[in-house]
């Protein structure tokens, strides 16, 4: 092994050239987490000439949840370099089959939420609709959808849930099935649906530009086209808890709105199609093509 098996809690150092530089490379060790933690720190100076990709080994045997990971340069990082830190977490690698859950119809996504207690949605091509309440031990099928489902989301402070699809189709879900709303609003796919427990409004987004929003805390959800100021298809939408919204869409389209309201198009450099956003706290990701 590496490091042998001391369990002194000393820190355990190895020199090598690691990467064949011409440079030793420094690797550390506390040996007092032998049995949980591995904590390999690469210490090097680096020329401002050249890029360099590093990998530090960090392998976290802990059963808490990981929201965050602060990272940062020395004293060894020149003036005037800057770095570029990804994090990645491996996952488990079983994955468990739900006996119940059985369908030959292209599925699109799966949502979770949490409103006293975990639901998730399976939705997919043809109407397809599944929900779980119970971790996957059973599955129920919602009725009313016809077109293929292409998102699913919550908005507004009863968690209620929407879904939305091709020509324009979007549905309120709930026990007795998913029932039509906005019918007849809209003729484009539509690809993107979001929105978050402190607004009342579900953001939907699709092809050739659409945007509109429902109110899903009025007795009948009625929808609200807006004016995106783009003619290209939409495929990714990220609503804010303060209300702001992003789109994201084809040939590099990235719409911004402060108010839900009015959206102003920003210019990224790109003219790849942009799929969607992710993010913890921050900072946001949009990816594409």
């Amino acid at each position: 092994e590496l490091f042998g098996s001391e369990t002194d809690g000393s820190r355990l150092p190895v020199v090598s050239d690691y990467d064949l530089d011409g440079d030793y490379d420094v690797f550390i060790r506390n040996g007092s987490y032998v049995e949980t933690n591995y904590n390999y720190y690469h210490n090097q100076t680096f020329t401002t000439a050249t890029d360099y990709t590093l990998q530090s080994n960090v392998i976290d045997n802990t059963a808490d949840d990981i929201y965050s990971v602060t990272l940062t340069g020395n004293d060894f990082t020149p003036t005037g370099t800057s770095l570029l830190y990804y994090v990645a977490a491996v996952l488990d690698d079983s994955w468990t089959s739900f006996d119940n859950f059985s369908t030959s119809t292209n599925l699109n996504g799966v949502y979770t939420w949490d409103n006293n207690g975990l639901t998730t949605v399976a939705y997919g091509d043809d109407g397809f609709i599944q929900f779980t309440s119970d971790e996957g031990d059973s599955w129920t099928t919602l009725s009313g959808a016809l077109e293929n489902i292409n998102s699913v989301a919550t908005a507004g402070p009863s968690f209620t849930p929407v879904a939305v699809g091709d020509n324009g189709s979007a549905y309120s879900l709930s026990d007795e099935g998913a029932t039509p709303v906005c019918a007849g609003d809209e003729t484009e796919n539509i690809n993107a649906v979001a929105g978050t427990d402190s607004n009342d409004y579900a953001y939907s987004a699709g092809d050739s530009g659409v945007v509109f929003r429902a109110d899903v805390t009025a007795d009948t959800i009625t929808c609200e086209s807006l004016v995106s100021g783009t003619s290209e298809d939409l495929n990714g939408l990220r609503v804010n808890e303060d209300d702001s919204v992003l789109v994201a869409g084809d040939n590099g389209t990235l719409l911004s709105s402060s108010n839900g309201t009015s959206f102003t198009l920003f210019d990224l450099g790109t003219s790849e199609d942009l799929n969607g956003f992710a993010s913890g706290n921050s900072p946001l990701y949009i990816f594409g093509n």
